[in-house]
């Protein structure tokens, strides 16, 4: 047995006392879980005796027992050398006392600088220290970094207020002020709203330093016309610039008895050239009369020299600039053309009206675009010609292709009538060459202002498609006005009751058109199978192409190519998938579609889509001409080596594009139309629907034909990207599938100078660069 074995309470068994470091009340060192030793402790401030238990002296109150400074164990403060880790207390206080007072001064010398944030983090940590001998400069930290605080929230402040107040400099356009108080802020305190504000007044500064010295060089040179741009942006920059507004004033002078020369000379594009060179800070209301003047007589000798056509807008447009400029004689000799030439009788029978200027080499859409006003492949006497189809060219397309379905001639046999309303069963197959159905047909195309109806017969003996009727019915109020709501139904029905009146409706077939935009198309392949497989095939098929239960559907196919008996044999050709087309339409919507015609008893035994039938048209118009056999029969001749026709159907409430050949078909339908350009007149002169509708179909009622057509550009610039955009489509689906002629149809082509925006583009600029 050792002889110094210790006791529980610290003493030898022989009496002996082993030397141990003191413990601190309630403190564990390196793990050990027992008591404190009790016993006295003598204070290092005071040298009082105290209580083992105590955390601080009964005499001084200070603590008595405090962390080593190099290993953080707790001792007595009394104690010389650390208990645990050996090192000197004292000289490890010296130390960290130096490095406090090191890092009191490196916080004074960032506030100095004001690096406030640095300071702030080194003073933080300083000023939680619990080391009892730093009591004094803990306190002194504590109180340094209160100053740093304030310091630096007193500087921001200062800071924001100077942002604030060159930012008012710079309203102001003192960019000098704004310069000189944001450069005063130190660099350290600059936030990046300052900074921004400040290259802001910096960039004018410089700006307005060059302007001053391009101008002095332009007065030099006497380059007058360079002035006026700088003019303007100096004076923008520095409206108080005494010396600019006095050289704006005269170069405002001179502007205009230059602009007024060229008026009085009817040059009408170099004279408005000048004026908008008058800077706009020294335009007074003379000076905007003038430019608004001017403006509307450029853009009447545009419109003159360029429209396409000529019509009754175009002879009063005429009129009009010789009422503002009696003394223009170009303009006086073009009114009296117009007169004569609104007399004179189409040669064309595809023409919609006399043309007037020739077409541009390129047009805005890259391709040959003509008004299609009638047909060369139907025959009609000169007064269904004269009384109906010369007063609304371009309006029976539809109608006809419509009636062709009725009459057994269409390469689209589409009808989504419902079973048990059709007369008869349609084949679902081949495009083209089938037996006529019937011998005459209605066609009725009802659009969202208008009924246009078309009669056809047809003589397999001679081959003649003739149109025994037409009739053009307006409904007594336009379907596309916002407030017609569920006088949808009345108002189609009243214009059908007139239609009925005034014509007689004995036909075999009544074919009848619902809105292509409104449908659902699909074009896929199917294989070649007998035929007796082929329907119930398409049938599986459709249920995967349409997103909807086809319970819920009305819907009818087309196949593209021709059945042959090589779908029966093992031919190269047997191997080439069928081209489906698919179209469907909610029964709902065909019910409301149809309601109208129900409620005046009236028949129908067709209804197909406007682009469908619109392709029918075409087909029949372009590719397909009758030829006699030896026996006197005729037989239809597809020109299938001529490239594909575009029609473009401008509606009032939809636009559908229709690619046709005489093997091949492709639409698409957008939502704009004629509502839209009503829509924009609406906003412009702050007008109602009918109005507005109104004012389109006579822009000279408008104060300013110039602010009329300003109003519309931008819906007719989304037209043109509209067209732009299905063309680009075509192209990508039928990989080098090039459009050379598009033909418009359809009454938004009345609106004056469609036509010639889709030539040209921009109304008036493209025409004064080629004027000047």
């Amino acid at each position: 047995m050792h002889a110094n074995l210790m006791s529980r309470d610290g003493h030898s068994r022989n009496g002996a006392t082993r030397c141990q470091p003191a413990a601190p009340p309630h403190a564990h060192q390196d793990g050990d879980n027992s008591k404190p030793v009790a016993g006295a402790i003598s204070c290092g401030h005071c040298e009082s005796d105290n209580a083992r238990d105590r955390k601080f002296c009964v005499q001084c109150g200070q603590p008595l027992w405090e962390s080593c400074e190099s290993c953080g164990t707790l001792h007595a403060s009394s104690e010389t050398y650390c208990g645990h880790c050996g090192h000197h207390v004292a000289a490890a206080t010296k130390d960290r006392i130096e490095q406090f007072q090191h890092d009191l001064a490196r916080a004074a010398e960032l506030e100095q600088q004001h690096q406030y944030d640095d300071a702030i983090m080194l003073l933080r940590p300083l000023a939680t220290n619990k080391q009892v001998r730093l009591k004094s400069l803990v306190q002194q930290a504590s109180n340094q970094l209160k100053t740093v605080l304030a310091a630096r929230d007193q500087q921001r402040a200062r800071a924001d207020t100077a942002t604030e107040t060159a930012r008012q400099c710079l309203t102001a356009h003192a960019y000098e002020r704004a310069i000189g108080i944001l450069d005063a802020v130190p660099q350290a305190l600059r936030s990046q709203e300052l900074v921004q504000v400040l290259e802001s007044a910096h960039a004018k500064r410089r700006e307005v330093l060059s302007l001053a010295g391009e101008i002095r060089e332009a007065l030099q040179a006497k380059r007058w016309l360079e002035l006026a741009p700088r003019l303007d942006r100096l004076l923008t920059l520095q409206p108080n610039n005494k010396q600019a507004r006095e050289l704006s004033e005269q170069l405002r002078q001179r502007l205009e008895e230059a602009a007024k020369k060229r008026l009085a000379q009817s040059q009408y594009a170099q004279s408005l050239e000048l004026l908008r060179k008058i800077p706009a800070v020294a335009r007074t209301a003379d000076s905007e009369e003038l430019i608004s003047h001017v403006t509307e007589l450029a853009w009447l000798m545009s419109d003159l020299r360029t429209e396409p056509i000529v019509d009754e807008t175009l002879l009063g447009v005429a009129e009009r600039l010789l009422k503002l400029d009696p003394n223009n004689a170009l303009a006086g000799r073009h009114f009296e053309q117009l007169q004569q030439r609104l007399k004179a009788q189409l040669k064309d029978p595809r023409a919609a009206a006399v043309p007037w200027a020739a077409q541009p080499q390129a047009s805005l859409l890259g391709c040959t675009i003509d008004w299609l006003g009638g047909a060369a492949q139907f025959d009609a006497d000169e007064a269904v010609r004269r009384e109906l189809l010369r007063e609304h060219p371009g309006r029976f397309c539809v109608a006809m292709g419509l009636a062709l379905q009725g009459v057994g001639l269409a390469h689209v046999n589409v009808n989504l009538m419902p079973t048990e309303t059709k007369k008869s069963f349609l084949p679902q197959f081949t495009l083209g060459r089938r037996k006529p159905l019937a011998k005459t047909a209605w066609g009725l195309d009802v659009g969202g202002s208008s009924l246009k109806a078309v009669k056809l017969s047809y003589d397999p003996k001679d081959g003649r498609v003739q149109v025994l009727a037409c009739d053009f019915v307006e409904h007594q109020k336009l379907i596309g006005q916002p407030d017609v709501g569920f006088e949808r139904t009345p108002l189609i029905q009243e214009t059908l009751k007139t239609f009925m009146d005034r014509n007689d409706m004995a036909a075999d077939q009544v074919c009848v058109s619902i809105a292509g935009a409104k449908l659902l198309g699909r074009f896929f392949e199917v294989p070649r199978v007998h035929q007796k497989k082929l329907e119930d095939l398409i049938k599986h098929e459709v249920g995967h192409q349409i997103p909807f239960p086809l319970g819920e559907l009305t819907w009818d196919y087309q196949i593209l190519d021709e059945p042959s008996d090589a779908d029966n044999a093992n031919s190269a050709e047997s191997y080439h998938p069928h081209q489906v087309m698919l179209i469907a339409a909610k029964h709902d919507f065909v019910d409301d579609h149809l309601a109208p015609f129900k409620g005046v008893d009236m028949q129908v035994d067709v209804l197909q889509s406007d682009c469908l039938a619109l392709h029918n048209f075409a087909v029949r118009e372009f590719f397909i001409t009758a030829e006699r056999d030896g026996d006197g029969d005729a037989n239809d001749r597809a020109a299938d080596a001529l490239p594909p026709v575009v029609l473009m159907d401008v509606g009032s409430e939809a636009t559908n594009i229709v690619v046709s050949s005489p093997t091949s078909v492709w639409f698409r339908s957008f939502g704009l139309g004629g509502n839209d350009f009503v829509r924009a007149l609406i906003k412009e002169y702050n007008l109602s629907f009918a109005p507005a509708e109104r004012l389109k179909r006579n822009p000279l009622n408008a104060p300013r034909i110039n602010q009329f057509y300003g109003a519309l550009e931008p819906e007719l610039m989304k037209l043109v990207k509209d067209v732009e955009r299905s063309l680009a489509a075509l192209k990508s689906e039928y990989q080098g599938q090039s459009v050379q002629r598009l033909w418009c149809v359809g009454g938004g082509m009345y609106l004056h100078g469609l036509l010639r925006f889709f030539w040209r583009g921009a109304w008036l600029e493209s025409d004064l660069v080629e004027a000047m």
